[in-house]
């Protein structure tokens, strides 16, 4: 799972509804209805406050390179 879709599942997990979601992260629900139907994707700052209002914790990790790479 990317990083799309596991805010996408979070939020259809969350219970709420676009317009809860928006009126709590600040983000559109324009810009959350494109995002939920894959239309667009999330800028960094609205990521961030989606993250915030949802209370998510993103932790950035390393992945380990392919060998020979």
């Amino acid at each position: 799972m990317n990083f799309t879709e596991a805010i996408q599942d979070v939020i259809r997990r969350s219970g709420k509804n676009l317009v809860a979601i928006s009126e709590l992260t600040g983000v559109s629900v324009a810009q959350l209805w494109r995002f939920m139907a894959n239309e667009r994707s999330l800028h960094l700052d609205s990521a961030d406050k989606l993250a915030s209002g949802l209370g998510l914790n993103v932790k950035l990790t390393r992945t380990r390179k392919a060998k020979g790479r």
